[in-house]
């Protein structure tokens, strides 16, 4: 301190003093050591901005749910790729989102980049910008809207089912959840520290975890695009493993957008209820079961009926498709003749065919998952059919009888296995986050309703009614389909007009059957019109690609 006043004081005199080169020197040293603390504060400083640099935000760029598969484990919700781009707050980002984005976009992205906040967008790929990153995102459903009334749809908000599995498996679709998310780094105000990467950072995100069903995804779109093709407007159809009972398609119609929800529930079509679920009336789709229980009591099939176009119970006339001459069983099944199952059904008596119907699960609801459960339909008590013309009504399917889907391809797929009862099911079971199964469906062992006797002389009948007979239109090339047709009354009129409610019921192939097809249509033409085209060409796709 002395050298430093005695250097002031020399200034102030303003007289002319050389300063010896040792004290310059020495004074040097001296600031050096002084300013030596300034120094040593200034580098902690910018270590402690450092450390605070280290902090970070995040921005979420997706969250998955559960994945739901079909039973080849191929997603039919939460796997479908798209796109997230985190955009820096850098004037290059800038320049080049203005040259995607309309005025009004650009102008809020703008404002929030400003702030140093990094942006979320989705614009693909369209940017080549190192200061933009795209990342690979997966949304919960795609444009094929497939199985749309199986799997169901979510809330707004996207975290809770509504409908369909996605309702009946909530709970543990939001378990198996995860998060993907956009990690930056900032300074001590918070901003953006420039030059740092964009980390991105996996928090279980589209994990294996979710619902494995019985579905099988090559089977459902080709059953869905036939029922598109062949304009089935209000109707269902549904596709069932012969040996199983597992449900390989599930189609409903009218379809439905789960991102338009609110004009399916002001669609006076209904488009949100699952018609697979539903029960109506069946008609001649039901005469196989009542062939079987007279099989079953001893009918000989070769005896022969003469149809005359008509037939006359009580008070009441029964009119059939056509005059069809005489008819045995499998004439009576392959062109559909009521007045023969009129008569056959007088000679064997009704109550074989309720207890046939009853162990086929008629008149009873199937529970599929929770919350997914079919209408019973309904099968009367024997002591409603005490009427001769209750019974002829009966017969044919007709009168008080209603049933859903699941039980008319439940008659048809005892018949293809050989007289044996498979319960329907639709989930196979639940699958943890690394993909080992956790819970699987322990499938009810298949009894017996009816001969394989009985069994094998339907299936031969009912390979005459493609071949020959009213399912002429569910033919398919190099393949035997076996199957019936009905056009069902309901009673029902508009514009004097009574509505119909048309089917068809099949499998394939004949040889060894593997599938069953039932297709149903509400205010259809006639089963051979509506439904029949129908089973041709999902099986042809399913076979051929055709």
């Amino acid at each position: 301190m002395y050298i430093l006043s005695l250097l002031v004081i020399q200034v102030k005199s303003k007289n002319t003093f050389k300063i010896p080169r040792s004290v310059v020197v020495y004074c040097c040293i001296l600031l050096c050591f002084g300013l030596l603390p300034v120094r040593l504060l200034y580098l902690n400083l910018t270590h402690e901005q450092v450390s605070s640099a280290t902090n970070s935000k995040s921005i979420i760029l997706s969250q998955s749910r559960g994945i739901i598969y079909d039973k080849n484990m191929q997603p039919l919700a939460g796997s479908y790729e798209k796109t997230a781009s985190v955009v820096k707050p850098t004037v290059n980002a800038l320049v080049s989102l203005k040259r995607v984005l309309d005025t009004d976009a650009f102008n809020a992205v703008s404002n929030e980049l400003q702030k140093s906040n990094p942006v979320l967008l989705n614009i693909g790929n369209s940017l080549d910008c190192t200061d933009v990153v795209t990342v690979p995102v997966y949304k919960r459903y795609n444009n094929e809207r497939i199985a749309s009334h199986i799997i169901g749809y979510l809330d707004s908000g996207e975290t809770h089912g509504i409908s369909g599995i996605e309702k009946s498996f909530d709970e543990y679709l939001n378990s198996c959840r995860g998060e993907l998310r956009a990690r930056f780094f900032v300074d001590a105000n918070g901003g953006f520290l420039y030059g740092a990467d964009v980390e991105i950072v996996n928090n279980n995100y589209h994990n294996c975890g979710g619902v494995v069903l019985t579905l099988e995804k090559d089977k459902q779109l080709a059953l869905e695009e036939a029922m598109d093709i062949c304009g089935i407007e209000k109707g269902a159809a549904v596709m069932l493993n012969v040996n199983t009972g597992a449900v390989a398609a599930m189609v409903s119609r009218p379809d439905f957008d789960r991102n338009n929800i609110s004009a399916a529930m002001n669609n006076e079509k209904l488009p949100l209820f699952n018609r697979v679920l539903g029960s109506y009336p069946i008609g001649s789709v039901f005469k196989p079961l009542v062939a079987a229980a007279a099989l079953e009591d001893g009918c000989d099939p070769a005896d022969e009926y003469c149809c005359n176009g008509y037939v006359n119970v009580g008070s009441n006339t029964f009119r059939c498709t056509a005059s069809h001459g005489k008819v045995n069983m499998a004439a009576a099944i392959a062109y559909s003749c009521n007045c023969y199952f009129v008569n056959l059904i007088e000679k064997t008596g009704a109550e074989n065919v309720i207890d046939s119907a009853n162990e086929l699960g008629f008149g009873e609801s199937l529970t599929m998952a929770e919350g997914i459960s079919t209408y019973s339909g309904y099968l009367p008590a024997i002591n409603e059919l005490d009427s001769p013309s209750a019974r002829a009504l009966f017969s044919f399917g007709q009168g008080s009888i209603t049933a859903n889907i699941l039980q008319v391809a439940s008659l048809y797929s005892a018949i293809a296995a050989g007289g044996k009862y498979s319960v329907p099911y639709l989930v196979e079971g639940l699958i943890d986050e690394k993909g080992e199964m956790l819970e699987k469906h322990e499938a009810k062992a298949p009894y017996r309703v009816f001969s394989e006797k009985t069994a094998d002389l339907l299936s031969a009948f009912l390979e005459l009614a493609v071949r020959e007979g009213t399912g002429k239109n569910a033919a398919v090339e190099n393949i035997r389909v076996c199957g019936k047709t009905a056009t069902a009354q309901t009673g029902s009129f508009s514009d004097s007009n009574e509505k119909l409610v048309t089917w068809f019921a099949g499998f394939y192939p004949y040889e060894k059957p593997e599938y069953v097809l039932v297709v149903m249509c509400e205010g259809g033409i006639s089963g051979s019109e509506d439904c029949a085209p129908v089973v041709s060409k999902a099986v042809n796709k399913i076979l051929n690609n055709k």
